[in-house]
């Protein structure tokens, strides 16, 4: 198991610090914090991964009904877009 600090799981995630402790208390599908040393946490690398590739998932099925419902619309009213 590979632990990532807090300074990398920012540069992977491009999430502040402060986004990242509070998706640590606010998100359950966010990885947990693991104690490196007193004072020293980090996220298991494998676990944030996994958390990106749900997020990309949702983020694209978010996209793909977007579109869905814009083409119904367009279908519902003809000349307006």
């Amino acid at each position: 198991m590979t632990i990532l600090s807090i300074k990398q799981v920012v540069e992977r995630t491009s999430l502040s610090r402060a986004t990242i402790y509070r998706k640590v208390r606010n998100d359950p599908s966010f990885p947990a914090l693991i104690a490196i040393s007193v004072g020293r946490t980090g996220v298991d690398e494998e676990a944030l991964n996994a958390w990106l590739t749900g997020v990309k998932v949702a983020a694209e099925a978010g996209r793909k009904k977007r579109q869905e419902q814009m083409r119904e619309l367009a279908q519902r009213r003809p000349g307006r877009w």
